[in-house]
């Protein structure tokens, strides 16, 4: 998968390289940190171009990034008030440095920073996101590690309102009573 481009990104602020570290995975590289500079600013309120405010507003009638063919349905679209700059985002992208997303991912032993953004299937496309209300517009991101699951509301300004895990058995994993005979011995 190549790299998305975030519409305005290519007049960001240069960057330093990503310090080297040692990881199991090839570090980061600096398109990535860049990158999810730019998302983070955005969050923020702040123009990654100018410093200036930005407006948000969550879009559900569909989108496609700069380059490639691939259509998404869900994101975020940012307007610098000042220096007009625009961007798009989608739901994984604006909540990926969220501390829930964070927690979920490294109680499960993986480090976001490992991957480049557009590597991680929950940022990179919205399989997982849905519209959950429209009055007032909630956006819900689902993304899974194993059989577990991170539900995350997100409001119509990219804030995560309200999170929860959960648990996804399969038939194997079912739980039966033990039968009444059984149940005095261990």
């Amino acid at each position: 998968m190549s790299a998305p481009v975030i519409s305005g990104a290519e007049n960001a602020p240069a960057m330093p390289a990503v310090p080297r570290k040692e990881r199991a995975v090839p570090e980061r590289s600096a398109v990535d940190a860049v990158y999810r500079q730019t998302v983070s600013s955005l969050g923020d309120g702040v123009c990654p171009r100018c410093r200036g405010r930005v407006t948000v507003d969550a879009t559900t009638d569909g989108w496609s990034r700069d380059q490639g063919p691939r259509s998404l349905t869900y994101g975020f679209e940012y307007a610098c008030r000042d220096c007009g700059g625009r961007w798009t985002t989608t739901v994984g992208e604006t909540v990926l440095d969220h501390p829930a997303v964070a927690a979920f991912y490294h109680d499960h032993g993986v480090d976001l920073r490992d991957s480049h953004v557009w590597e991680l299937e929950f940022a990179a496309t919205d399989h997982d996101t849905r519209v959950r209300s429209r009055d007032p517009l909630r956006l819900e991101l689902r993304p899974r590690c194993g059989n577990d699951e991170l539900v995350l509301v997100v409001a119509d300004d990219g804030s995560v309102v309200r999170n929860s895990r959960h648990t996804k058995f399969t038939a194997r994993d079912t739980w039966f009573d033990r039968p009444a005979a059984d149940a005095g011995r261990n």
